[in-house]
């Protein structure tokens, strides 16, 4: 017996094929035709099992033709519907291993690789061919022409999740492959005992059936969901909590496949030993509220806004005063959150720390909030208004005067100092790099237009940034940023920067006027004194990041 690859596109695809529905031909073969309803990747079909393909022969004058399936597959009957999920119903009783029908709906119930092999016979010379290209050509056998191929299938088991618990350091739970837990067995389930507030973590140990995800679901933990493969979930409410579950299924593009399977165990929650206490920093919320969290959910209050201040420094502004808290609430989001409603507008250039004095905020579990003060917020940080792809030297021209980059402007060259490179890059394919020997002059390459389509770029305060790698043997002490419209210059030093890798320049800038021309880099002499032999730096990620003025 031969095998023959069969190209992916020879594999016609049948979506919702039954056995009643027309074949149409797309193309004019000669004697010799299939069609599988599976499209085949790399000449391996793949299939789920307990699932079924469909080969067909089309072939045309064939004296005879007979398919041999391999052990694990079963002949069906072709009465069955797409809408059909189970079809151990439809096995053709003591059928064996070989059909002569033409059309063979082979079901594989055992995982592996599988073999289905088609042999035809024929008076005359026969070949499988494209419009252009033979790919399969009949082999004489005794008076009779043979086409003998074989069609491989992957068959991928079903799955069976297998997982395991931990709290800290100690399994507290581990549930193998071949174990199906049933919730009517809840009374003998293991209980773990934790305190509001600490976490489990949920371990994915399934490797039978090749799934490439999985999804938990946690009664009574935070988060009440999640993808990962090895998930810590906190408990915050007291009592005890059962029912949780675990999915684990193939995707994209694999065949489709998926098992639940309970996770037996009692989560118990009782009240912490530990304060009850903000966590982290202070955030500004997409509402502009004031929010924090705290280690547990809290119960619902009223009244507590005089136990907060909240104190806001803007150097630029001149402004350096408390803000009025006007109402303080458990988060509708979060339990484990505290908003702050403020009686005026904050904004990302402010410094805002927040205090608590103490009150009668407490958690579920009935521990009392303990006071805090000046801790600082974080606030919400807008994108670049920078086109990525430009400043970002990621759109390639054959134009040495534009440093090889598209849309950026260097001038004559000689010798070529910008050119745009794949060498190394901070991010995406490029970066651009400047190499040249000693800094007795100026050298400089900008953008004619770099602000993304639909972005807005006022006047004002900005975050600017930049990416640079700085060569091992490179003395370079200092470059610029700068722009033409509005005339604009930021000097970056980077005589103490880290060499051989990338770094992140960060720096708050004013922009007086709406930037709009010819933004770019410039390294002078007069930056750069006792600079001699070869230097090579390359830039990426060139950022404007607009922040609020206060008014």
């Amino acid at each position: 017996m031969k095998n023959y690859k069969i190209y992916t596109f020879l594999i016609l695809m049948v979506i919702g094929w039954s056995c009643e529905k027309e074949y149409e031909q797309p193309f004019s073969f000669s004697d010799v035709e299939w069609v599988v309803s599976e499209t085949a990747v790399e000449n391996l079909f793949q299939i789920a099992q307990e699932d079924y393909i469909s080969f067909v022969d089309l072939s045309k004058g064939a004296l005879s033709h007979k398919w041999t399936i391999d052990q694990g597959c079963y002949f069906l009957r072709p009465d069955f519907t797409k809408e059909d999920s189970v079809y151990t119903d439809f096995i053709v009783p003591n059928a064996g291993n070989i059909s002569n029908d033409a059309r063979a709906h082979v079901l594989f119930r055992e995982s592996g690789i599988k073999t289905i092999n088609l042999y035809n016979t024929y008076s005359d010379s026969v070949a499988f061919f494209t419009k252009d290209e033979v790919l399969l050509q009949s082999v004489k056998k005794g008076d009779q022409w043979v086409i003998d191929t074989t069609f491989m299938v992957d068959v991928y088991a079903t799955i069976e999740p297998a997982f395991k618990v931990f709290f800290g350091e100690e399994l507290v739970l581990e549930v193998a492959a071949d174990e199906m837990p049933d919730d009517a067995e809840q009374d003998s389930w293991k209980t773990v005992t934790v305190e509001v507030g600490q976490q489990l973590t949920f371990v994915d140990m399934t490797t039978i059936g090749r799934p490439n995800r999985r999804t938990w679901d946690i009664a009574g933990g935070s988060p009440i969901s999640s993808n990962d493969s090895a998930s810590v979930i906190s408990f915050f409410t007291m009592g005890t909590a059962t029912g949780s579950s675990v999915t684990v299924s193939r995707g994209s593009g694999l065949p489709a496949g998926a098992t639940t399977k309970i996770v037996p165990l009692k989560v118990e929650v009782v009240q912490s030993s530990q304060p009850f206490e903000i966590t982290g920093k202070a955030k500004e919320l997409e509402n502009g509220n004031i929010g924090f969290n705290v280690t547990g959910e809290v119960t619902p209050f009223n009244n507590e806004e005089a136990n907060f201040t909240v104190h806001v420094v803007n150097t630029t502004a001149g402004f350096d005063q408390n803000i009025l808290v006007t109402k303080a609430e458990v988060s509708d989001d979060d339990a484990t959150m505290i908003e702050l409603t403020l009686a005026e507008p904050v904004y990302n250039t402010d410094e805002i720390n927040i205090s608590y004095a103490g009150g009668v905020i407490q958690s579920l579990d009935l521990r009392d909030l303990q006071e805090f003060s000046d801790v600082n917020t974080t606030m919400i940080i807008g994108g670049s208004v920078t086109n990525t792809d430009k400043m970002g030297f990621e759109i390639a021209s054959a134009n040495f005067k534009k440093g090889f980059a598209d849309g950026f402007w260097v001038g004559n060259q000689n010798p070529i100092v910008f050119a745009r490179s794949e060498d190394v890059a901070a991010s995406g394919t490029a970066s651009m790099s400047c190499t040249f020997d000693g800094a007795g002059t100026t050298f400089k390459i900008q953008a004619s237009s770099f602000i993304a389509n639909g972005a807005v770029a006022p006047a004002g305060p900005y975050i600017e940034k930049i990416k640079v790698y700085v060569d091992e043997n490179t003395t370079l002490k200092a470059f610029k940023t700068y722009m033409t419209a509005p005339v604009y210059a930021n000097t970056w030093d980077i005589s103490e920067i880290e060499k051989g890798q990338w770094v992140t320049l960060s720096k708050v800038v004013n922009i007086d006027e709406q930037p709009t021309k010819n933004y770019g880099i410039k390294i002078l002499a007069a930056d750069n004194p006792d600079v001699s032999g070869t230097q090579l730096i390359y830039f990426d990620d060139m950022q404007l990041i607009p922040l609020e003025a206060r008014p």
